[in-house]
């Protein structure tokens, strides 16, 4: 199952446009990740431990849920989807 367990930078403009790396466990390449249901740019695939996404511009401040949904399965199948709480800003 795919985790998040950091987000490096932590603090990010609303304007977003911003290289983010996110490590954690089981990435993969075709891998898509969502800041508040946006979904986020892939600048590239380090390993199935880290990635690296631009932030999209968002309209409000504050703490923000990432959501990363597996690139793995058969497109028919459903694809497992993870909200993870990490401690991510906009401002």
């Amino acid at each position: 199952e795919i985790s998040v367990s950091c987000v490096n930078p932590v603090i990010c403009p609303l304007k977003g446009g911003v290289a983010v790396t996110l490590s954690g466990e089981n990435f993969d390449s075709k891998m898509r990740v969502f800041v508040e249901n946006v979904a986020c740019l892939m600048v590239s695939f380090e390993s199935s431990k880290s990635v690296t996404v631009q932030v999209p511009e968002l309209a409000d401040e504050g703490p923000k849920d990432i959501r990363v949904v597996s690139g793995k399965g058969k497109k028919k199948k459903r694809r497992k989807k993870r909200r993870e709480k990490v401690d991510f800003n906009l401002s």
